[in-house]
């Protein structure tokens, strides 16, 4: 039995016992399903080469780490659908969405970056009192979403949060490189060889305050980049 298996036998079979019903509008949905076709329909992907990924991709890069490109799958709309799949995702233990988008984002970092069995993805750690709080971590959920459609090696325990970070919804962009500063550590070396693809992911990139901070502490033999379901807006 896989690691995912043995560490989840609860939650994945309690989020398919959840009633029919769009987890956004509510309407009727079939069985196992947690969006109807309207809804699912509001979330667009972000093309590779759109003005909307550049803009990401500038914003998270200028921090000057060593990340080689970064990508979003959605946009995060305030209210929106994929607000509330986010929502339910971290703080209603429907871990399924997490894993269910994984899939989705999988299949798209594929199609742009080659993703496979040669990567390493590392989700990115909540601290242990959040996640015994919580339960569980949802960047968990999604990068074993990519493993899922790609075969890459999600490797949850090379990285430390060492401190409990505040959340950073409410802070400016200086506050927030100033509140993740240090908050991680590189605890698992011997899975990590020179030259190998490293994905780091996570569930929203606002800033990439998170994602620029984390990529500082992995080895610079690697070709780094962060992959995560929405890209929101700092003012969002």
């Amino acid at each position: 039995m896989s690691e995912f298996l043995k560490r989840n036998l609860i939650h994945p079979a309690i989020d398919f016992v959840y009633s029919p019903i769009c987890f956004y509008c509510r309407a009727p949905v079939q069985s196992g399903m947690y969006l109807c076709v309207e809804c699912d329909s509001w979330l667009e992907q972000i093309p590779y080469e759109s003005e909307m990924h550049m803009l990401l991709r500038n914003e998270v890069l200028s921090h000057g780490q060593s990340l080689l490109d970064v990508y979003a799958l959605y946009e995060f709309v305030p209210g929106g659908v994929l607000q509330t799949l986010v929502h339910d995702l971290k703080y209603q233990q429907k871990t399924t969405i997490g894993f269910d988008l994984g899939k989705r984002l999988g299949r798209a970092v594929q199609a742009f970056f080659g993703v496979d069995d040669s990567w390493i993805v590392i989700p990115v750690p909540l601290h242990p009192s959040r996640e015994r709080e919580r339960g569980y971590n949802q960047s968990y959920y999604i990068a074993e979403g990519i493993r899922n459609v790609s075969d890459a090696k999600v490797a949850d325990k090379m990285v430390y949060r060492m401190r409990n970070t505040r959340t950073q919804t409410k802070l400016t962009t200086s506050e927030r490189k100033n509140n993740v500063s240090s908050a991680f550590t590189y605890v698992d070396k011997r899975n990590v060889l020179p030259n190998r693809n490293i994905a780091i992911v996570d569930d929203v990139i606002t800033t990439g305050a998170t994602i620029a901070e984390f990529s500082r502490i992995l080895p610079k033999s690697s070709n780094i980049y962060a992959f995560s379901l929405a890209h929101s807006s700092i003012n969002a």
